[in-house]
């Protein structure tokens, strides 16, 4: 018996530094792949963490990594929070020149900034995982055509929903025009007639209608600042045949159509929805049929080529045509701060 515990003693003596080169390895590709992929988890890299990461198996997937990572954050959140209880449950008159608290409140407040680092990170991950999906959906697909509007539509806000029914997280509206998350009410591919808010008796189904929140200190009583309309079509699309309606005559219908139904003031007064501003876009690839159609409707080249615009008159909208490609780069430029400030390789 003496011997068998001499022999695993010597083996264990024998294997140890082995065994310790791998655990070097193995927390060197968590922190690059922290680093390179994941920097909501950066926090696990702080040496009093170690030994959570070195509990971590080998040879796993990124997938699988990112898993067990995601399960270290959570735990790490929970003792977080058990020391902010501990905090409070500290009486008052022993807080004052105590060093136990001082440590103890240096501690939570040490973390609580690092992961409000981590949501933020988080956040930005997300952010980047979008615009990769939407410049995806913007590629021939294996099927040998391009992806459908829904697919882009579906991306940016849930299709046949309202901003009533979806949380925050889900909503994407950034990558059109950060000013898009602040409104009132929003509905998506339902049609106006279950708008909530203007009472309009029409089957017309815009993409997206926004009805945006009034300032704060502006001279009227309407219960909106404007009205957006975001059309998508597929990309790669040039079929829009001079008998059929093309997307600009599309989305002037749906402003003419919520013009002439009735809204209501803060003192459930109806409003002349005319007066509001009404803003447009139409999201789609500038095909050649699709620069005619701009040009026919004496629409302005962007400097940049990438798009349209116009005001029209008579119905109180201005109207931009968009191309994909700018939607997508201009959301990169807006994004890429954050990117480099978090180390995060930009699409």
């Amino acid at each position: 018996m003496a011997i068998n515990t001499e022999a695993v003693e010597a083996l264990r003596d024998v294997a140890e530094p082995h065994r310790a080169a791998n655990d070097l390895v193995q927390l060197d590709i968590i922190e690059t792949y922290i680093t390179q992929h994941a920097p909501q988890y950066r926090i696990q890299l702080r040496p009093q963490y170690r030994e959570r990461l070195a509990c971590i198996p080998a040879n796993l997937s990124k997938e699988q990594l990112d898993i067990e990572l995601f399960k270290v954050q959570k735990d790490i959140e929970l003792d977080h929070r058990q020391r902010a209880a501990s905090i409070r449950a500290m009486p008052l008159d022993s807080t004052s020149g105590c060093d136990e608290y001082a440590a103890l409140y240096r501690q939570y407040l040490d973390e609580e900034n690092e992961l409000g680092k981590a949501a933020l990170a988080r956040y930005v991950v997300h952010r980047r995982t979008i615009l990769e999906m939407l410049e995806n959906a913007l590629k021939v697909q294996d099927t040998g055509a391009y992806a459908r509007e829904d697919l882009i539509h579906s991306l940016i806000f849930p299709m046949r929903t309202t901003s009533d029914e979806v949380d925050f997280a889900r909503q994407n509206l950034w990558v059109v025009d950060e000013r898009l998350a602040y409104h009132t009410h929003l509905a998506s591919d339902l049609p106006m007639s279950r708008l909530t808010a203007i009472d309009v008796d029409s089957r017309d189904e815009p993409d997206l209608v926004v009805f945006n929140t009034p300032r704060a200190f502006a001279d009227t009583k309407s219960p909106y600042q404007s009205v957006v309309i975001v059309e998508f079509k597929r990309p790669e699309r040039n079929e829009y045949p001079a008998k059929d309606e093309n997307p600009v005559e599309q989305v002037l219908r749906y402003v003419r159509k919520i013009k002439e139904g009735q809204a209501k003031d803060r003192d459930r007064r109806t409003i002349n929805v005319g007066a509001i501003p009404f803003y447009a876009y139409i999201l789609c690839s500038l095909t050649p049929r699709m620069r005619a159609i701009a040009e026919d409707h004496d629409f302005v080249r962007t400097p940049d080529n990438e798009g349209y615009f116009k005001y029209h008159q008579s119905q109180g909208c201005y109207i931009e045509i968009v191309s994909y490609d700018k939607v997508l780069n201009d959301a990169k430029k807006r994004n890429r701060a954050f990117f480099e400030r978090l180390q995060i390789p930009a699409t």
